[in-house]
């Protein structure tokens, strides 16, 4: 065959393989995904604006949108313990354009709490992405209050019935209170109040005894408030809360662990369908996480290096998600007294 044949044989080829590989699904292995562009990704949030989860996503959102080259939008929808803004991000396109940031301890009660009401199914609909902060449970008091140690506060609630505040019904926090009731002898009134913010703004005003909420939360109010106690195996920042010991290792109790788990969660289909997208998107993700502008920026609003840029990814996130879930099984006859 002559080389003009040969090179018109060529050019036929390419021109068979042009109409037929959209056909065939071929072009995303030979890099179309890599131009994926879309006009912004969208963060949903079932928090309230000002919240920490709102506060640390969006200082880590602006960095991780950077890498990506796409702009991030914010959408706050809380609500329901998180119901609100669960029920928006699964009418939200599955297509990595819509990505969820929340609290894993309060999301996954919110749940198993209120499953029967939902119309999905946690299980295949979600997946963990990863993890970008641990934010530990503290018992906190204000500054002058008479309780100076856990231990003070616990002998008092044994004589009288002490008013703590917590931001959901449906949340991990209810259960460590009742758990502590149930191992000590003391009587507590809980006091949901929605969201972080608030229930530190009752505590300060002196409008409940005491409060449990995350340590952040805590350290935005500039020295007003005082730890007592750290709900973690160990306190990894004493430095930042006045030396606050364990709560069990103070009380001889054994609790569920209640800390922040700030992670992202995203479509179930994204890893699978999506992969190339997946991939950018979480490279992008690990990479903002360790920016040294954004670990600065963090600890500006109260977020110690230490807690921020923690590795857990899919697998330990589930892990997690099952202690809470079977923690809530065992005790969910509190929630539903509630109702």
């Amino acid at each position: 065959m002559s080389n003009s044949r040969k090179c018109l044989a060529g050019i036929g080829i390419c021109f068979v393989f042009m109409i037929l590989a959209p056909l065939m699904g071929i072009g995303e292995s030979f890099g179309a995904e890599k131009q994926w562009a879309p006009k912004h990704i969208e963060i949903v949030m079932p928090h309230k604006v000002g919240s920490n989860q709102d506060m640390v996503t969006r200082i880590l959102g602006d960095a991780w949108s950077k890498r990506l080259g796409i702009p991030f939008i914010y959408s706050n929808k809380p609500g329901a313990s998180g119901q609100i803004g669960y029920n928006y991000f699964m009418t939200r396109p599955q297509d990595g354009t819509t990505l969820l940031s929340t609290n894993l301890a309060s999301a996954v009660i919110m749940y198993k709490e209120q499953q029967k009401n939902l119309p999905w199914k946690w299980e295949e609909a979600l997946e963990w992405m990863g993890l970008f902060g641990v934010d530990p449970g503290t018992i906190f008091v204000r500054a002058e209050s008479p309780f100076k140690t856990i231990q003070e506060l616990i002998a008092a609630a044994k004589t009288q019935k002490l008013r703590v505040a917590i931001s959901y019904w449906a949340s991990p926090d209810n259960l460590l209170m009742h758990q502590l009731m149930q191992q000590t002898g003391a009587q507590f009134e809980i006091i949901p109040y929605g969201s972080g913010n608030d229930l530190v703004t009752q505590v300060v005003g002196g409008h409940v005894d005491f409060g449990f909420t995350k340590v952040s939360g805590v350290e935005k109010t500039g020295g007003m408030l005082r730890h007592l106690a750290i709900s973690m195996a160990e306190n990894p920042i004493p430095e930042m809360t006045n030396d606050a010991p364990s709560l069990d290792k103070a009380l001889g109790t054994k609790t569920l662990g209640v800390s922040s788990y700030r992670s992202i969660n995203m479509p179930k289909q994204l890893r699978t369908k999506y992969p190339d997208r997946y991939e950018r998107i979480k490279k992008a993700f690990y990479e903002a996480k360790r920016d040294p502008e954004v670990i600065k920026a963090m600890e500006r609003a109260g977020v110690s290096a230490k807690l921020f840029g923690l590795d857990w990814e899919t697998e330990q996130l589930e892990e997690q998600t099952r202690l809470y879930w079977d923690a809530y099984e065992a005790n969910k006859s509190l929630y539903e007294k509630k109702k």
